[in-house]
């Protein structure tokens, strides 16, 4: 995973060599699960309780509380989520189903 609140480098304006490219904030809130090749860019804003799924790239407003974010882009696939490190005794969800806005 990588949080990027730069771009790393610095592009000037060749006349008046004014920074052309500024460092932005982070926003994150709590309970988020954050998956794995996550990338994350300034201007970012993630509410609490939300899932971001492996190997997404987030840039924008996603400042809405209990989403399933994924995608390159990123993009809302599912709204009023919860989850839990802990395991239910019973589950419905079948290995390998995607929602069907997410692939």
């Amino acid at each position: 995973t990588l949080i990027m609140d730069s771009d790393q480098q610095t592009i000037f304006n060749i006349n008046s060599i004014e920074d052309r490219n500024y460092d932005g904030s982070i926003q994150i809130g709590n309970h988020i699960w954050i998956s794995s090749k996550v990338t994350i860019l300034k201007n970012t804003i993630v509410g609490s309780g939300c899932v971001i799924g492996s190997e997404t790239l987030v840039h924008g407003n996603f400042n809405r509380e209990n989403m399933l974010i994924a995608g390159n882009p990123a993009r809302i696939c599912k709204e009023k989520i919860r989850w839990s490190q802990e395991r239910p005794l019973k589950t419905s969800i079948k290995t390998g189903e995607h929602h069907k806005d997410c692939r």
